[in-house]
Protein backbone atom coordinates (compact mmCIF):
# COMPACT_ATOMS: atom_id res chain seq x y z
CA UNK A 1 0.00 0.00 0.00
CA UNK A 2 3.08 2.35 0.49
CA UNK A 3 4.75 1.50 -2.27
CA UNK A 4 1.61 2.82 -4.38
CA UNK A 5 1.18 5.39 -2.00
CA UNK A 6 4.91 6.44 -2.58
CA UNK A 7 4.89 5.94 -6.37
CA UNK A 8 1.75 8.38 -6.29
CA UNK A 9 3.13 11.60 -4.36
CA UNK A 10 6.45 11.04 -6.24
CA UNK A 11 4.20 11.65 -9.53
CA UNK A 12 2.62 14.54 -7.81
CA UNK A 13 5.70 15.94 -6.79
CA UNK A 14 7.32 15.17 -10.39
CA UNK A 15 4.58 17.17 -12.22
CA UNK A 16 4.65 19.76 -9.52
CA UNK A 17 8.55 20.33 -10.79
CA UNK A 18 7.94 20.22 -14.26
CA UNK A 19 5.14 22.40 -14.39
CA UNK A 20 7.37 24.85 -12.86
CA UNK A 21 10.76 24.13 -14.66
CA UNK A 22 8.75 23.99 -18.20
CA UNK A 23 7.11 27.65 -17.56
CA UNK A 24 10.42 29.35 -16.36
CA UNK A 25 12.18 27.74 -19.43
CA UNK A 26 9.21 29.07 -21.74
CA UNK A 27 9.68 32.49 -19.98
CA UNK A 28 12.94 32.66 -20.52
CA UNK A 29 13.21 31.50 -23.54
CA UNK A 30 10.64 34.08 -24.77
CA UNK A 31 12.79 37.11 -22.86
CA UNK A 32 15.64 35.23 -24.86
CA UNK A 33 14.57 35.46 -27.99
CA UNK A 34 12.97 39.12 -27.99
CA UNK A 35 16.85 40.29 -26.79
CA UNK A 36 17.98 38.02 -29.72
CA UNK A 37 15.49 39.89 -31.90
CA UNK A 38 16.41 43.57 -30.42
CA UNK A 39 20.15 42.57 -30.78
CA UNK A 40 19.91 41.83 -34.57
CA UNK A 41 17.61 44.77 -35.17
CA UNK A 42 19.55 47.61 -33.13
CA UNK A 43 23.03 46.02 -35.67
CA UNK A 44 21.40 46.20 -38.59
CA UNK A 45 20.49 49.59 -37.58
CA UNK A 46 23.76 50.29 -36.64
CA UNK A 47 25.41 48.87 -39.78
CA UNK A 48 22.91 51.00 -42.37
CA UNK A 49 24.30 54.05 -40.30
CA UNK A 50 27.41 53.44 -40.87
CA UNK A 51 26.88 52.77 -44.48
CA UNK A 52 25.06 55.71 -44.79
CA UNK A 53 27.69 58.11 -43.35
CA UNK A 54 30.23 56.17 -45.48
CA UNK A 55 28.53 56.45 -48.62
CA UNK A 56 27.44 59.45 -50.91
CA UNK A 57 24.14 58.74 -50.92
CA UNK A 58 22.15 60.15 -54.00
CA UNK A 59 18.76 62.58 -53.09
CA UNK A 60 16.79 60.33 -54.75
CA UNK A 61 17.89 57.52 -52.02
CA UNK A 62 15.77 58.02 -49.24
CA UNK A 63 15.90 56.34 -45.56
CA UNK A 64 13.21 54.24 -45.87
CA UNK A 65 15.17 52.67 -48.93
CA UNK A 66 17.87 52.53 -46.96
CA UNK A 67 16.69 50.95 -44.62
CA UNK A 68 14.42 48.13 -47.26
CA UNK A 69 18.14 47.30 -48.95
CA UNK A 70 20.01 44.69 -48.33
CA UNK A 71 22.49 44.68 -45.15
CA UNK A 72 25.53 42.48 -43.58
CA UNK A 73 23.53 40.53 -41.13
CA UNK A 74 22.40 36.85 -42.34
CA UNK A 75 18.76 36.41 -41.49
CA UNK A 76 19.06 32.99 -40.80
CA UNK A 77 21.20 34.13 -37.28
CA UNK A 78 18.11 34.88 -35.29
CA UNK A 79 16.23 31.32 -36.27
CA UNK A 80 19.61 29.55 -35.78
CA UNK A 81 19.63 30.80 -31.94
CA UNK A 82 16.20 30.09 -30.79
CA UNK A 83 16.77 26.56 -32.29
CA UNK A 84 19.83 26.10 -30.32
CA UNK A 85 18.12 27.67 -27.47
CA UNK A 86 15.03 25.05 -27.61
CA UNK A 87 17.34 22.03 -28.26
CA UNK A 88 19.13 23.46 -24.77
CA UNK A 89 15.79 23.97 -22.84
CA UNK A 90 14.69 20.40 -24.09
CA UNK A 91 18.01 18.83 -22.67
CA UNK A 92 17.95 20.62 -19.53
CA UNK A 93 13.97 19.71 -18.95
CA UNK A 94 15.22 16.22 -19.85
CA UNK A 95 17.78 16.24 -16.89
CA UNK A 96 15.95 17.92 -14.71
CA UNK A 97 13.03 15.80 -14.96
CA UNK A 98 15.77 12.42 -14.42
CA UNK A 99 16.69 13.97 -11.25
CA UNK A 100 13.95 15.48 -10.12
CA UNK A 101 12.20 12.14 -10.53
CA UNK A 102 14.79 10.71 -7.98
CA UNK A 103 14.18 13.31 -5.66
CA UNK A 104 10.74 13.11 -5.93
CA UNK A 105 10.56 9.76 -4.98
CA UNK A 106 12.93 9.95 -1.62
CA UNK A 107 11.07 12.97 -0.90
CA UNK A 108 8.20 10.86 -1.08
CA UNK A 109 9.62 7.79 0.94
CA UNK A 110 10.60 10.68 3.65
CA UNK A 111 7.03 12.34 3.82
CA UNK A 112 5.45 8.85 4.31
CA UNK A 113 7.87 7.68 6.90
CA UNK A 114 6.35 9.35 9.86
CA UNK A 115 2.73 7.80 8.42
CA UNK A 116 4.16 4.52 8.18
CA UNK A 117 5.60 4.33 11.48
CA UNK A 118 2.54 5.71 13.47
CA UNK A 119 0.20 2.93 11.23
CA UNK A 120 2.73 0.21 12.57
CA UNK A 121 2.87 1.63 15.84
CA UNK A 122 -1.14 1.80 16.10
CA UNK A 123 -1.39 -2.02 14.73
CA UNK A 124 1.63 -2.96 17.09
CA UNK A 125 -0.87 -1.22 20.01
CA UNK A 126 -4.02 -2.97 18.67
CA UNK A 127 -2.22 -6.33 18.66
CA UNK A 128 -0.92 -5.72 21.69
CA UNK A 129 -3.89 -4.60 23.60
CA UNK A 130 -5.77 -7.21 22.21
CA UNK A 131 -3.41 -10.02 23.35
CA UNK A 132 -3.72 -8.07 26.79
CA UNK A 133 -7.34 -8.55 26.83
CA UNK A 134 -7.49 -11.73 25.68
CA UNK A 135 -5.60 -12.95 28.56
CA UNK A 136 -8.02 -12.81 31.36
CA UNK A 137 -11.06 -12.94 29.41
CA UNK A 138 -9.75 -16.71 28.33
CA UNK A 139 -9.26 -17.43 32.05
CA UNK A 140 -12.62 -16.22 33.05
CA UNK A 141 -14.34 -18.06 30.33
CA UNK A 142 -12.16 -21.60 31.34
CA UNK A 143 -12.73 -21.25 35.18
CA UNK A 144 -16.65 -20.54 34.48
CA UNK A 145 -17.31 -23.26 32.13
CA UNK A 146 -14.90 -25.93 34.09
CA UNK A 147 -17.38 -25.05 37.22
CA UNK A 148 -20.69 -24.87 35.12
CA UNK A 149 -20.16 -27.97 34.03
CA UNK A 150 -19.63 -29.42 37.58
CA UNK A 151 -22.39 -31.12 39.34
CA UNK A 152 -21.19 -31.45 42.82
CA UNK A 153 -19.95 -27.73 42.91
CA UNK A 154 -19.75 -26.38 46.58
CA UNK A 155 -20.92 -22.87 47.71
CA UNK A 156 -17.43 -22.13 48.59
CA UNK A 157 -15.99 -22.96 45.19
CA UNK A 158 -19.17 -21.01 43.56
CA UNK A 159 -17.66 -18.00 45.26
CA UNK A 160 -14.17 -18.75 44.99
CA UNK A 161 -14.42 -18.63 41.33
CA UNK A 162 -16.78 -15.64 41.49
CA UNK A 163 -14.04 -13.81 43.54
CA UNK A 164 -11.61 -14.56 41.13
CA UNK A 165 -13.55 -13.83 38.00
CA UNK A 166 -13.86 -9.99 40.19
CA UNK A 167 -10.38 -10.22 40.18
CA UNK A 168 -9.63 -10.21 36.37
CA UNK A 169 -12.58 -8.07 35.96
CA UNK A 170 -10.44 -5.30 38.27
CA UNK A 171 -7.49 -5.98 35.55
CA UNK A 172 -9.76 -5.39 32.50
CA UNK A 173 -11.19 -2.41 33.91
CA UNK A 174 -7.70 -1.52 34.99
CA UNK A 175 -6.13 -2.16 31.35
CA UNK A 176 -9.24 -0.10 29.65
CA UNK A 177 -8.64 2.46 31.55
CA UNK A 178 -5.31 2.90 30.82
CA UNK A 179 -5.55 2.47 27.13
CA UNK A 180 -8.21 5.40 27.19
CA UNK A 181 -5.47 7.15 28.99
CA UNK A 182 -3.15 6.57 26.04
CA UNK A 183 -5.08 7.53 23.43
CA UNK A 184 -6.92 10.59 24.98
CA UNK A 185 -4.74 13.63 24.73
CA UNK A 186 -6.99 16.30 23.94
CA UNK A 187 -6.73 17.95 27.62
CA UNK A 188 -3.31 18.03 27.99
CA UNK A 189 -2.10 19.02 24.08
CA UNK A 190 -4.76 21.93 24.17
CA UNK A 191 -3.77 22.91 27.66
CA UNK A 192 -7.29 22.45 29.33
CA UNK A 193 -7.07 22.30 32.75
CA UNK A 194 -3.69 23.54 33.48
CA UNK A 195 -3.55 25.71 35.86
CA UNK A 196 -0.75 27.33 38.73
CA UNK A 197 -0.59 25.10 41.65
CA UNK A 198 1.57 23.94 44.37
CA UNK A 199 3.89 20.68 43.74
CA UNK A 200 4.38 20.31 47.43
CA UNK A 201 0.73 20.19 48.27
CA UNK A 202 -0.04 17.50 45.55
CA UNK A 203 3.15 15.42 46.84
CA UNK A 204 2.37 15.17 50.10
CA UNK A 205 -1.17 14.03 48.78
CA UNK A 206 0.30 11.35 46.60
CA UNK A 207 2.49 10.16 49.47
CA UNK A 208 -0.34 10.22 52.27
CA UNK A 209 -2.23 8.03 49.54
CA UNK A 210 0.15 5.34 48.90
CA UNK A 211 1.68 5.25 52.40
CA UNK A 212 -0.60 2.74 53.65
CA UNK A 213 0.67 0.38 50.64
CA UNK A 214 4.21 1.07 51.46
CA UNK A 215 3.50 0.32 55.12
CA UNK A 216 2.38 -3.19 54.04
CA UNK A 217 6.00 -4.20 53.08
CA UNK A 218 7.48 -1.44 55.85
CA UNK A 219 9.13 0.92 53.39
CA UNK A 220 9.54 4.75 54.38
CA UNK A 221 9.26 7.29 52.20
CA UNK A 222 11.06 10.25 53.52
CA UNK A 223 12.37 13.39 51.45
CA UNK A 224 12.75 17.04 51.02
CA UNK A 225 9.92 18.56 49.01
CA UNK A 226 10.30 21.90 48.68
CA UNK A 227 7.27 24.93 48.06
CA UNK A 228 7.14 25.29 44.45
CA UNK A 229 3.94 26.53 42.30
CA UNK A 230 4.14 24.31 39.06
CA UNK A 231 1.95 25.42 35.89
CA UNK A 232 -0.03 22.94 34.37
CA UNK A 233 -2.53 20.27 34.79
CA UNK A 234 -3.27 19.18 38.67
CA UNK A 235 -4.78 15.87 37.86
CA UNK A 236 -2.16 14.54 35.37
CA UNK A 237 0.82 15.59 37.66
CA UNK A 238 -0.54 14.12 40.48
CA UNK A 239 -0.88 10.72 38.30
CA UNK A 240 2.42 11.00 37.24
CA UNK A 241 3.35 10.99 41.00
CA UNK A 242 1.26 8.38 41.86
CA UNK A 243 2.56 5.82 38.88
CA UNK A 244 6.69 6.38 39.76
CA UNK A 245 5.99 6.09 43.62
CA UNK A 246 3.60 3.34 43.24
CA UNK A 247 6.56 1.49 40.73
CA UNK A 248 8.91 2.30 43.54
CA UNK A 249 6.82 0.62 46.05
CA UNK A 250 5.58 -2.19 44.22
CA UNK A 251 9.98 -3.53 43.60
CA UNK A 252 11.29 -2.15 46.65
CA UNK A 253 12.53 -4.53 48.85
CA UNK A 254 10.95 -4.82 52.06
CA UNK A 255 11.97 -2.55 54.80
CA UNK A 256 13.93 -0.26 52.77
CA UNK A 257 13.01 3.12 52.02
CA UNK A 258 12.29 5.13 49.36
CA UNK A 259 13.12 9.16 48.69
CA UNK A 260 11.29 11.61 47.29
CA UNK A 261 13.09 15.04 46.55
CA UNK A 262 12.57 18.16 44.35
CA UNK A 263 14.23 21.69 43.61
CA UNK A 264 14.26 24.46 41.52
CA UNK A 265 16.66 25.24 38.74
CA UNK A 266 16.39 28.30 36.70
CA UNK A 267 12.81 27.82 35.13
CA UNK A 268 12.81 24.71 35.58
CA UNK A 269 11.35 21.80 38.75
CA UNK A 270 13.37 18.81 39.31
CA UNK A 271 11.60 15.58 40.86
CA UNK A 272 13.85 12.77 41.62
CA UNK A 273 12.35 9.23 43.15
CA UNK A 274 15.09 6.64 44.40
CA UNK A 275 14.33 3.40 45.53
CA UNK A 276 16.60 0.69 46.94
CA UNK A 277 14.88 -2.16 44.85
CA UNK A 278 15.09 -5.07 42.50
CA UNK A 279 16.59 -2.36 39.77
CA UNK A 280 16.68 -3.07 36.06
CA UNK A 281 18.57 -4.36 33.36
CA UNK A 282 20.98 -2.30 30.87
CA UNK A 283 19.33 -3.63 28.36
CA UNK A 284 15.58 -3.12 29.88
CA UNK A 285 16.20 0.90 30.25
CA UNK A 286 15.85 1.92 26.42
CA UNK A 287 12.45 0.57 26.70
CA UNK A 288 11.28 0.57 29.60
CA UNK A 289 8.76 3.45 28.33
CA UNK A 290 7.30 1.63 25.68
CA UNK A 291 3.73 0.50 25.59
CA UNK A 292 3.08 -3.28 26.85
CA UNK A 293 6.75 -3.30 27.31
CA UNK A 294 7.60 -5.83 30.59
CA UNK A 295 11.19 -6.30 31.47
CA UNK A 296 12.04 -10.03 31.46
CA UNK A 297 13.84 -10.05 35.06
CA UNK A 298 12.84 -9.94 38.33
CA UNK A 299 10.31 -7.72 38.07
CA UNK A 300 8.03 -9.37 35.89
CA UNK A 301 9.12 -12.25 38.40
CA UNK A 302 7.44 -10.86 41.51
CA UNK A 303 3.86 -10.95 40.30
CA UNK A 304 3.09 -7.69 40.79
CA UNK A 305 3.63 -6.39 37.71
CA UNK A 306 1.35 -4.81 35.24
CA UNK A 307 0.32 -4.31 31.65
CA UNK A 308 3.67 -2.13 30.84
CA UNK A 309 1.48 1.09 30.58
CA UNK A 310 2.41 2.96 33.64
CA UNK A 311 5.52 4.48 32.61
CA UNK A 312 3.93 5.12 28.89
CA UNK A 313 1.32 7.17 30.34
CA UNK A 314 3.87 8.93 32.67
CA UNK A 315 6.03 9.86 29.88
CA UNK A 316 2.96 11.12 27.81
CA UNK A 317 2.08 13.40 30.47
CA UNK A 318 5.52 14.36 31.26
CA UNK A 319 6.21 15.38 27.15
CA UNK A 320 2.48 17.45 27.23
CA UNK A 321 4.10 19.33 30.00
CA UNK A 322 7.15 20.14 27.94
CA UNK A 323 9.08 18.19 30.09
CA UNK A 324 11.65 15.09 30.36
CA UNK A 325 12.26 11.90 31.83
CA UNK A 326 14.49 9.71 32.88
CA UNK A 327 15.57 6.70 34.56
CA UNK A 328 18.92 5.18 36.13
CA UNK A 329 18.83 1.93 37.28
CA UNK A 330 21.34 -1.10 38.42
CA UNK A 331 20.25 -4.75 39.07
CA UNK A 332 19.44 -5.16 42.64
CA UNK A 333 20.84 -1.74 43.89
CA UNK A 334 17.60 0.23 42.89
CA UNK A 335 16.06 2.86 40.68
CA UNK A 336 16.27 6.68 40.11
CA UNK A 337 13.56 8.35 38.18
CA UNK A 338 14.35 12.05 37.46
CA UNK A 339 11.54 14.37 36.06
CA UNK A 340 12.17 18.20 34.94
CA UNK A 341 9.14 20.04 34.13
CA UNK A 342 8.98 23.74 33.22
CA UNK A 343 7.94 26.08 35.70
CA UNK A 344 5.82 28.54 34.42
CA UNK A 345 3.68 29.31 31.28
CA UNK A 346 6.55 31.18 29.52
CA UNK A 347 9.08 28.29 29.52
CA UNK A 348 6.66 25.95 28.72
CA UNK A 349 5.95 27.63 25.92
CA UNK A 350 9.00 28.13 24.92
Amino acid sequence: MFQTTRIRLTAWYLLILMTISICFSIVIYRIISVEVERFALAQRIRIERNLHATRTIPPELTLDKIVDSPVVIDPDISHDIKTRMQLMFLFINGGIFFVAGGLSYFLAGKTLEPISEMIDDQNRFVSDASHELRTPLTAMKSSLEVYSRDPKLTLSEARKVITDNIEEVNKLQSLSESLLELTHHDLLVEKKGFSQFSVKQVAEEVTRKMRPIAQKKQITISGTIESIFLFGNREKIAQLLMIVLDNAIKYSYEKTEITVTTKKSGKYFFLSISDNGIGIKKEDIPHIFDRFYRADNARSKTGKGGYGLGLAIAKQIVTTHGGTIEINSKERKGTTVAILLPISFSSFSD
